[in-house]
């Protein structure tokens, strides 16, 4: 093996510093340890071994020219290992250990970066000013920034924080920080160019001014008018009696501070108006503030106006009807409440509305009320997390035994994702039996233009490769020749079969028929407990040697000797051998688990379709829960009756099917729905820049054909906007939710547009329709179904407290029996009339049966040896206390006879608790009384007034 210095010298060689570094003996010594390499994220860790801790211009120099020279190609990290324990250089590389730490959080390298460590007693010590700070260093925190300067070279390094007390320099700081400030508005008000022109309420510039926006105001900008939202309003008295106002105003394309120089107090009053929340027209001028370091508007006049937003500018009498939407209760995914969606609708003139949050219905509630405020209909839904519980571990599984069988295990890499905008490019097969190789085919395919970034990345093929590539109707005719109608095998295969039978039909040869095995799902049956069945994982696991995954030859053996592994374990298990029955064992393999889930829509049309989505909501979030709630087909079909049932957004399975595998393959995914959805071009947007599709004719066409599809198959299709926002400017918001979430993958990418359209925008949106098509899909189907749906009411007005046989009855007996045992039989007139007085509101009002059921899971817990203690406005009924509900007694302060039942009562407030009465002895039996009662009065409870 070749010797380590000489790795890391060529390696210097390699990325031209070489010779730089003739009188640094440390670098020179350096030997290359090891490296580590990360195929899949293209990444290098080359972990060095030098004699000390570089010093840091020495680091950054061979930092940088390691980066310039390997970052076209691969991402670089160089990890340090230093033989001599010395630590001079710490400070020096402070500021940037710190800001290329990848343990510490964001707010902890904020405050790192513009402080350094002092060494004292063995120690490194990190100075704060205040507690709070202090506790964002906790021990973790601490270890871990030891972790990071460990890279580096830096050995058995330890951290303290220290809490620095400051407190009189600091208010000495503000105070003169204060004064400064006040100096410095004095003095800008004496050089205001404004300062003789006081604010008239009744200055009204002229209406045709031309309004700039924030965003593009520019230092030096004079006598321009600006209108926004103000958001912060402060004003100042100066000693000299002058008062400025100052705060800050948005238009949502940016914002900026204003001010405004006042001579006197008493010209303040004319500004009271301007708060938070109001919407002015300022005129005035932009300068560069030196105190505030940045450009504020000067105000020269400003008045209130009426903020109007957007408006319906179609024209029509009908309007359209939004039938998917997501309020703030899909959660940490959308802004608005269902009460903001519904007040916007009605601003647009629509007649209903429908809520279809993440797979819950928490909106309900809040969406009636603002329903019944707003004279709106609404429509309740839900988007489900729709899976395909019928796996597939054969396609067109045929009567035939697999053992011995003579099997084609292939692999395709193709230029994209689509079956139908893109093509193979490679086709790799191996012939098998009994696990042996017995022949192999691999050839390339010549598309005919170049192949993207993201597919040279991928499959490691090369425009040079295909070149020179036989057309696809040749290799296609060359493969078929090979597999005849012999059983194939593939992992994930129903993306490789796509790919074939396309290929296949552009070739008008005949599609795919014989039994094809998939060892994706196979795996997930036989190994739920595993969390990835990527082909590299299963090799791994079965040691199946996988040497240059993501190139068809290898992958296609790989599998080849996965499949028999499968096979046997799948026969061990079920003694199962016919191709044919595989299927039927897919059942056992929590199948809801091992789908992936698509999003479709469901809209309820009656009371029976409500409950019925209250049921599929319940299944999902209980019994088929698995990472996220999960929705089975076979759930879907079953309870479909008073429902209706859309496709969905881009991620529901019938945009996904013809965008990847076409019209014909869609067709049956499309029956199940009682109406297909389509979008504004906006909502896909992330599918252009990811290359998904390749341009917007692409997306057109996808859209056009969905549209045809449902005019073949007699299903309506509409135009939802998948709203998570009402306004445009609301976006932020949404990408702020987003990006608090770690397992969030999209929170880096551009957002695609969600807010909720207007008919006349969502017109234009689909604009390159033919203008009927668009109508129907925007304004006609969409009111089409809100007709059919009735008008449903998920609140009930009234109580609807469960049944119990005869709990009226037991409660009266439960509770006079325990009053008879207290205070014996008559009862004392203060305790028979407070429960003749309970009992009648609680029974009258259909409250017996919960007491019951509070008595019985009392009387239950205290049986099994659980104390219960029931607290609060319980502790007010006679009734809950002698049915054992509660330990609490709500009558006077009083004795009672635990012997003859003699009681005596105090009810002119002469105790306060019975706890507080002397010890005494019974006047008629000289027995101890017990001493009880709280004077609590039965005023309200259960909502029962008195």
């Amino acid at each position: 093996m070749e010797d380590k210095n000489k790795l890391f010298l060529r390696l210097l060689e390699q990325i031209q510093i070489i010779d730089n570094i003739a009188q640094n003996s440390d670098l020179k010594k350096g030997e290359i340890e090891n490296v580590d390499v990360y195929a899949k994220e293209r990444k290098w860790v080359i972990h060095v071994f030098l004699p000390k801790v570089l010093e840091f211009d020495t680091y950054i120099m061979l930092y940088k020219a390691l980066h310039q020279t390997f970052d076209p190609f691969v991402n670089v990290d160089l990890v340090v290992r230093c033989q001599l324990d010395d630590n001079s250089e710490l400070n020096n590389y402070w500021e940037f250990v710190i800001e290329h730490a990848e343990k510490l959080s964001a707010s902890v390298k904020e405050f790192l970066i513009h402080t350094k460590p002092c060494y004292l007693d063995a120690n490194w010590q990190i100075t704060c000013q205040n507690n709070f700070v202090q506790s964002m260093f906790t021990s973790e925190v601490l270890d871990a920034i030891a972790s990071e300067f460990n890279k580096y070279g830096f050995k058995d390094l330890s951290f303290n924080i220290n809490l620095e007390d400051n407190t009189k320099e600091d208010i000495k700081q503000l105070e003169q920080q204060q004064l400064e400030h006040e100096n410095a508005m004095q003095k800008m008000y004496e050089q205001s160019p404004e300062q003789s022109q006081e604010y008239s309420p009744e200055y009204n510039p002229e209406h045709n001014m031309e309004i700039t926006k924030i965003k593009d105001l520019e230092d030096g900008n004079k006598d321009i008018f600006v209108e926004g939202h103000v958001f912060n309003v402060e004003s100042r008295e100066l000693k000299s009696g002058k008062v400025i106002l100052t705060g800050e105003i948005t238009d949502y394309t940016d914002s900026i501070s204003f001010k405004k120089f006042l001579s006197s107090k008493d010209k303040f009053a004319d500004l009271e108006d301007i708060k938070p929340g109001v919407w002015v027209q300022i005129q005035g001028n932009v300068l560069d503030d030196t105190f505030q370091h940045e450009i504020v508007l000067n105000i020269k006049s400003i008045k209130l106006i009426k903020h109007i937003g957007r408006q319906e500018t179609y024209e029509g009498k009908q309007k359209r009807v939004e039938l998917h939407l997501h309020t703030n209760m899909s959660q940490l995914d959308a802004t608005n409440s269902a009460g903001d969606f519904v007040k916007a609708a009605k601003k647009f003139d629509q007649k209903a509305i429908a809520i279809t949050d993440h797979a819950d219905v928490q909106a309900f509630p809040e969406a009636y009320v603002a329903g019944k405020k707003n004279g709106l209909k609404i429509i309740y839904g839900y988007e489900a997390n729709m899976i395909n519980d019928q796996a597939l571990l054969v396609l067109n599984p045929a009567n035939m035994d697999y053992r011995g069988q003579e099997y084609v295990i292939f692999d395709v890499e193709t230029t994209g994702l689509s079956s139908v905008y893109d093509t193979i490019i490679e086709i790799g097969a191996v012939k098998m039996k009994d696990g042996v190789v017995i022949d192999r085919f691999d050839k390339f395919i010549n598309p005919h233009h170049l192949l993207s970034d993201t597919t040279i990345n991928l499959t490691s093929i090369t425009d040079e490769m295909v070149q020179n590539a036989d057309d696809e109707n040749i290799v296609i005719r060359q493969f078929q020749e090979f597999y005849q109608d012999l059983p194939l095998c593939g992992h994930n295969v129903q993306f490789d079969i796509g790919f074939l039978n396309a290929a296949l039909r552009r070739c008008n040869m005949d599609i795919i028929t014989q039994p094809v095995v998939d060892t994706l799902e196979v795996s997930r049956l036989l190994h739920p407990e595993q969390t990835r069945h990527t082909l590299d994982s299963l090799a791994k696991k079965y040691n199946v040697v996988l040497e240059h995954h993501h190139r068809a030859n290898q992958d296609a053996e790989a599998t080849g000797y996965l499949m028999f592994k499968l096979l046997d374990a799948f026969y061990e298990r079920f003694q199962e051998a016919n191709l044919g029955k595989m299927n039927d064992y897919a059942k056992f393999g929590q199948v809801y688990k091992r789908a992936k889930p698509n999003h479709m829509t469901v809209l309820a049309i009656n009371k029976v379709g409500l409950k019925n989505m209250y049921k599929l909501v319940s299944l999902a979030s209980t019994k088929y829960f698995y990472r996220l709630p999960r929705t089975p087909l076979s759930e879907l079909k079953r309870l479909h009756e008073g429902l209706l049932y859309g496709s969905g957004c881009l991620q529901g399975d019938v945009f996904i099917s013809m965008m990847q595998k076409g019209y014909d393959a869609t067709r049956e995914k499309a029956r199940i729905y009682d109406f297909l959805e389509v979008q504004p071009p906006a909502t896909y947007q992330h599918l252009l820049d990811d290359k998904l599709i390749k341009d917007k004719k692409e997306l057109q066409e996808i859209i056009t054909n969905i549209y045809k599809l449902g005019k073949e198959l007699g299903i309506p299709v509409v135009a939802t906007s998948d709203a998570h926002y009402i306004d445009k400017k609301d976006a932020i918001y949404r990408k702020i939710l987003l990006s608090a979430q770690k397992a969030n993958r999209g929170k880096n990418y551009e957002l695609p547009d969600l807010h909720f359209y207007t008919t006349q925008e969502m017109l234009d949106a689909f604009s390159f329709l033919d203008p009927k098509i668009a109508e129907e899909i925007v304004i006609k189907n969409t009111n089409m179904i809100a007709d059919k749906i009735e008008n449903v009411e998920p609140i009930k007005s009234g109580l609807y407290p469960p049944h119990i046989e005869n709990a009226d009855k037991e409660m009266e007996q439960l509770t006079y029996d325990k009053a008879h045992e207290l205070y014996g039989n008559p009862l004392p007139k203060i305790v028979k009339d407070r429960l003749e007085y309970e009992l009648k509101s609680i029974i009258s009002n259909g409250y017996a049966v919960i007491y019951l059921i509070s008595q019985r899971l009392v009387a239950k817990s205290n049986k099994d040896g659980y104390l219960v203690g029931s607290r609060g406005s319980v502790g007010s009924s006679l009734v809950a206390t002698m049915s054992g509900i509660t330990e609490v007694n709500p009558l006077a302060p009083h004795y009672r006879c635990p012997n003859c039942k003699y009681s005596q009562f105090f009810e002119k407030g002469e105790y306060g608790s019975g706890y507080d009465l002397p010890d005494k002895k019974c006047p008629k039996c000289n027995a101890d009384l017990a001493k009880d009662g709280q004077d609590i009065p039965f005023a309200t409870f259960f909502r029962i007034s008195w």
